[in-house]
């Protein structure tokens, strides 16, 4: 999408459709880049991983302590 509107505008260099191809570019790798930060900073899978790895280290020294096995 961005080549294709890139080359539209080339095609067309004067008056407004340069300037609103410009700035169609410019809020759409910034949309982008806001999207894909929500997306990592809301991933529930990601976050469920660094849980799961928590609590089975948690679980692990549990278990090494009622066995009283040091590490």
């Amino acid at each position: 999408m961005i080549t294709f509107l890139t080359v539209l505008g080339q095609q067309w260099p004067g008056g407004g459709w340069h300037l609103f191809t410009d700035n169609l570019l410019t809020l759409t790798t910034i949309f982008t880049g806001i999207m894909a930060g929500l997306w990592t900073y809301l991933n529930p899978v990601g976050k469920w991983m660094a849980f799961r790895a928590a609590e089975m280290l948690i679980n692990s020294e549990v278990w090494k302590f009622r066995a009283r096995v040091g590490d």
